[in-house]
């Protein structure tokens, strides 16, 4: 009892019944504080959350996209290797084309200028052999103008002669 009588007592109880009632304010603004923290930090979870779950989205979305894109870009590689294949083959048909029309265009050309040769050959050799009998003709015209037989007959002999070399 002597306990309850003295100052020090009773200064010590006051002191903590004072503690306890600020206590209990401070207690309940601290609980407020933490479940506002609690309630922030579960909004920023769910805001990561729904963010992760937009963005894996938006990855299937665009992996789904790129795998069309690359397949769309493997299409249009095998098209163009067609495409490549078929130019190749067809220019080196033109190119075959065009090597053979020249090829026939030059044994063309060169049957003609054979032939043309070959014929000027034979004018030149007709004028020879022309020009040959008249000058033969002219030179012996007094001792055959008394036999005009012998006459055609040397003609004759000499148009034989060169017949080998004007008809081939």
């Amino acid at each position: 009892m002597t306990l309850f009588q003295s100052a020090e007592f009773w200064v010590g109880l006051a002191f903590v019944m004072v503690l306890c009632l600020a206590l209990y304010p401070l207690c309940k603004w601290l609980s407020a504080w933490g479940e506002k923290q609690a309630n922030l930090v579960r909004n920023r979870l769910d805001e990561a959350n729904a963010l992760k779950v937009k963005a894996e989205k938006l990855a299937k979305q665009y992996e789904q996209a790129y795998q069309k894109r690359t397949q769309e870009r493997q299409h249009l590689i095998q098209e163009a290797d067609k495409e490549i294949q078929f130019l190749k083959t067809d220019a080196l048909q033109q190119s075959h084309d065009r090597m053979q029309r020249k090829q026939q265009e030059v044994a063309i050309r060169l049957k003609m200028i054979e032939e043309n040769g070959r014929q000027d050959i034979k004018r030149k050799m007709l004028k020879q052999v022309v020009n040959k009998t008249k000058t033969l003709l002219k030179a012996n015209r007094n001792a055959l103008a008394d036999n005009p037989e012998t006459l055609t007959d040397q003609v004759c002999q000499a148009l034989d002669e060169y017949q080998p070399i004007l008809h081939p």
